[in-house]
């Protein structure tokens, strides 16, 4: 059921890079799969579940790179990991920016897909905070985890359009828009100076 699964969702990414989200069908994924539309259904569920099972796959690929890496400079602070754990994710995603248009085109006419999509981006951005050594928790973490994704939101537009080398431009949006949320959340109280400053990660 799992192969089964990955591997309409892999069809339906596919067909996402020139479709929009309403315009596949199960019908057709269950075609290019070679199964029925019933196995469709019991495997897959429907195509947002299908779009949101990719997008979990891919996060789940860059954290564990990301991981990896940190476990290769522990001396890094939680702050630099963090930048570092994001960039790999706007990386990692590059070559899928058709699919991320037609989603972010789709969530503005469907809140119950943005809702759902949100929802997945902070399941990311908290196991990526763990990783780095943010191990805070309740009302704490969850706010720690909003200003992430509110930089991560408005960063995108800059990614979606960055061919510099590197993605340099997406690495100074990203770098400014979540030191402001720092400041930010200093001043609600949801972090530090001394995080600010340089905290390391345990």
């Amino acid at each position: 059921m799992v192969m089964k699964k990955a591997e309409l969702a892999e069809a339906c990414w596919t067909a996402l890079a020139d479709h929009m989200p309403h315009d596949i069908s199960l019908e057709t994924l269950a075609e290019a799969c070679d199964i029925s539309v019933d196995e469709a259904v019991l495997h897959g569920g429907d195509v947002t579940s299908l779009i949101l099972a990719q997008l979990e796959m891919l996060d789940s690929q860059s954290l564990t790179t990301s991981a990896d890496d940190f476990a290769d400079d522990p001396h890094a602070t939680i702050y630099e990991k963090l930048l570092e754990g994001l960039m790999m994710r706007f990386e990692a995603l590059a070559p899928y920016r058709a699919q991320f248009d037609h989603l972010h085109k789709a969530a503005q006419r469907h809140p119950l897909l943005a809702l759902h999509l949100t929802h997945q981006l902070s399941h990311t951005v908290g196991k990526l905070l763990h990783l780095a050594g943010d191990h805070s928790t309740g009302a704490i973490k969850q706010a720690r985890i909003l200003g992430v994704v509110g930089t991560l939101l408005r960063v995108r537009a800059t990614w979606a359009t960055d061919e510099s080398a590197d993605l340099g431009l997406t690495m100074k949006a990203l770098d400014d828009g979540l030191k402001k949320a720092c400041e930010w959340a200093v001043s609600l109280r949801v972090l530090t100076p001394d995080d600010i400053a340089g905290q390391r990660s345990e």
